[in-house]
C-alpha cells in the first residue's frame, strides 16, 4: 500500500480510530482532541518512514534557517521600548544594563522587572523577532 493510500485511510478515520492508530504507531495513548492535528502528525510519520532522506534534508534546512546570534551589546547603547503606555529606556554599561537607577545582569532581567513575567530580553527590546 502506498503512502498516499495510507494517508487517504487516515482522512476517513474518526477521532476514536485515529487514537487507536496513534496508540498502535506511537505505543502510547494520546489525549489529543483534534482529529485534524492527529491526521497531520500521523501522515507526517508515514512520509518520514517512506522517505527518511527527506527528514535529513529538512533538518539541514532548519539548521540553515536559524537566526544568527546577535552581536554582544556595546556599552553606551540605549534601548527603548514602550510597554503599556509607558516609555522604558535601558542603557548598556560595561558592568550590565542600567534601568531606572538599578543595574541588571542582562536584558531578560530588565524585561522581567518591567513586565513581571519571564521575557526574552533581546526580543522584548526588539533585537530579535517581534516584541
Amino acid at each position: 500500500m502506498s503512502v498516499e493510500d495510507k494517508i487517504a485511510e487516515l482522512e476517513a478515520m474518526d477521532l476514536i480510530q485515529l487514537r487507536s492508530e496513534w496508540k498502535r504507531k506511537v505505543c502510547a495513548p494520546t489525549r489529543m482532541r483534534s482529529p485534524d492535528l492527529m491526521r497531520r502528525l500521523l501522515a507526517w510519520s508515514l512520509q518520514a518512514e517512506a522517505e527518511p532522506w527527506a527528514i535529513a534534508d529538512l533538518e539541514q534546512a532548519l539548521k540553515r534557517a536559524r537566526p544568527a546570534r546577535t552581536q554582544p551589546l556595546q556599552p553606551g547603547l540605549r534601548l527603548v521600548r514602550e510597554w503599556k503606555g509607558q516609555r522604558h529606556e535601558a542603557e548598556v554599561l560595561e558592568s550590565g544594563i542600567a534601568y531606572r537607577g538599578q543595574i541588571f545582569d542582562n536584558l531578560s532581567q530588565v524585561a522581567r522587572h518591567i513586565t513581571q513575567v519571564r521575557w526574552n530580553g533581546p526580543r522584548f527590546f526588539g533585537l530579535r523577532g517581534q516584541a
